[in-house]
């Protein structure tokens, strides 16, 4: 087929179509709903089928796949099992394959009727194919008609829009020359009348201007006259009220300044300032070395910190560098025998506060056993060592190493032993005696007898 064939027009038929005779179809049949042939059906070809409906069903190897295949068969179907043929004939009654005892499925072969169809099929296959050439000739022409009928078509219209531009360019002329002397008639006589209007209006406008000049001149000075009357009464009016809006506000000055006292009495009253002072240790060993301590403060109001307006702090008396903030520290250094006091004061919402604290630095306590008899002989650092403490009050294990040595107590000279104790009976001591260490001088004192070797818990009162 050529390539003209492709512009053969298609038709639709949207109801029945009835044929009286033969009906001959080149390409492909789709038939989208049930056919129905009273007659025989011929095919040459393969016919290539999905379902077939009848009552023989084929050959299965066991009932079980016979079931699988057809689990609700028919009444009157029947099918074959096993393995060749003839094998066993089932039958279907009543939903169900039952074995009816007999064999069957041997093939039989028509000769003749096959010969027949044959040949009946071979007579279809020659009118078939004689049927496509008329048609392929038939169609052939009818193309090669209608490409002429195109080309006589396109060459009319082609003439047919040409003669149409030139008419419709030759009237666009004509009207654009008529509209543009309409146009510039026009404008020269609106000019014209334009001009006259403009000059009657600047006479009559210089009329009026020259009359409302002069009622102009006229009410401004008569407004003049009346105004300078008026701001000299106003301003005089003006005095009287300052002066005595000047009293007013004096009086007011002096109730607010009172009421403002009053408030902030009754609100730092009601929500005072709050100041805490820590020190962090507090109480250090003196050991002729400079230690460090941590020194905090905590400024509060209303349950929240506050930022000081003012800070100071100082340490015996010395003013330290220290942050404007609500919680801060500073890291000081002491190294001084005894007391050091550090001081802060601090201003916030109007409100100032003040604390103090003081962090001790004490020679340690020696306790032990030892064979010296007086306080001259005795090594004091050579007894136990306590922790810094501020009072040599409590109860401690002492280990006696050896028989016949003293009990030997030695603390800063700061403090006093009054009382030793052991099992609840006092332990006699002999009168306190003075000793020295490199860093201090102590007050020693020395159980009465020696006591033998072991292990004793004093109580020192």
């Amino acid at each position: 087929m050529t390539e003209e064939t492709n512009n053969i027009e298609n038709h639709s038929v949207g109801g029945s179509v009835a044929v009286g005779r033969d009906v001959t179809v080149g390409g492909r049949s789709n038939v989208r709903g049930n056919a129905t042939f009273n007659r025989d059906v011929y095919i040459s070809g393969w016919l290539n089928a999905r379902n077939i409906r009848g009552a023989g069903k084929g050959l299965y190897e066991t009932v079980e796949k016979l079931n699988s295949a057809y689990p609700n068969p028919e009444n009157g179907w029947f099918a074959l099992v096993g393995n060749t043929l003839p094998a066993d004939i089932y039958r279907a009654w009543g939903g169900k394959w039952e074995a009816t005892g007999q064999n069957g499925g041997e093939p039989v072969l028509e000769l003749a009727k096959l010969t027949e169809l044959s040949e009946s099929l071979e007579n279809e296959v020659s009118a078939r194919v004689a049927a496509d050439e008329a048609l392929k000739k038939a169609i052939d022409a009818e193309v090669t008609a209608r490409a002429n009928g195109d080309t006589e078509l396109s060459d009319a219209l082609t003439k047919e829009i040409a003669d149409r531009e030139k008419a419709i360019a030759d009237e666009v002329l004509a009207r654009t020359t008529a509209i543009d002397e309409a146009i510039e008639a026009e404008a020269d006589a609106r000019t014209k009348a334009i001009a006259a209007e403009a000059k009657a209006r600047e006479d009559a406008d210089a009329a009026e201007t020259t009359a409302r000049t002069a009622a102009i001149e006229a009410e401004v000075q008569a407004r003049g006259t009346a105004i300078s009357d008026e701001a000299t009464a106003r301003s005089e009016a003006d005095k009287a009220l300052q002066t005595a809006m000047d009293k007013n506000v004096t009086e007011l000055k002096g109730a607010d300044t009172e009421h403002e006292s009053r408030l902030l009495a009754l609100e730092q009253s009601e929500w005072p300032l709050s100041l805490e002072l820590s020190i962090n240790p507090i109480l250090i060993e003196f050991t002729g070395s400079e230690k460090d301590t941590t020194v905090a403060w905590k400024i509060m109001r209303k349950g929240a910190g506050v930022t000081p307006t003012v800070l100071t702090f100082k340490q015996d008396g010395v003013a330290l560098s220290a942050e404007l903030v609500a919680n801060g520290s500073i890291n000081a250094k002491v190294n001084k025998l005894g007391d050091t006091v550090f001081e802060i004061a601090v201003e916030a919402d109007g409100m100032k506060k003040s604390a103090s604290k003081k962090l001790t630095m004490v020679l340690p306590v020696y306790m032990g056993f030892a064979g010296a008899s007086d306080a001259a002989g005795l090594a004091i650092t050579g007894l136990s060592k306590y922790a810094p403490l501020t009072s040599p009050a409590g109860t401690y294990k002492i280990k006696n190493n050896a028989d016949g040595i003293y009990l030997w107590l030695c603390v800063p000279d700061t403090m006093t032993i009054n009382k030793v104790t052991s099992s609840g009976f006092t332990v006699p001591m002999r009168e306190v005696q003075t000793g020295q260490t490199e860093l201090g001088r102590y007050k020693c004192y020395r159980s009465s007898n020696a006591i033998v070797a072991g292990e004793y818990t004093y109580t020192i009162s």
